[in-house]
């Protein structure tokens, strides 16, 4: 991603959309529905946690809500973190059980 982004969500969208083409080669499809924004997991000081993927039942529009954590400021760091928490979005994988293992590999 060589552009320059103003907001660290600009680039999380632009790497949602560099990402989803991988995805597919894999044979797996990303929802159009997901929001992506900086912002601190809960329990991320107890935890840990630097991304958190809500189901789209959570929210009024029925948009996947990812969070980064703005503590990651590695970019690898940031696009594994996504990676991972877009696994989520897809069909039976909201927690780490086997589709989700499937779609991390």
């Amino acid at each position: 991603m060589a552009s320059v982004y103003i907001t660290r969500e600009d680039w999380l969208q632009a790497a949602i959309a560099e990402l989803r083409p991988v995805f597919v080669v894999e044979g797996l499809s990303l929802s159009e529905k997901i929001r992506v924004a900086c912002g601190f997991p809960a329990h991320a000081a107890r935890s840990g946690r630097v991304g958190e993927c809500h189901a789209s039942a959570a929210s009024a529009d029925q948009h996947y809500e990812i969070l980064i954590s703005p503590v990651l400021d590695d970019k690898s760091a940031v696009t594994a973190t996504l990676i991972h928490e877009l696994c989520h979005t897809l069909p039976g994988s909201m927690n780490h059980g086997r589709v989700f293992a499937r779609a991390a590999a």
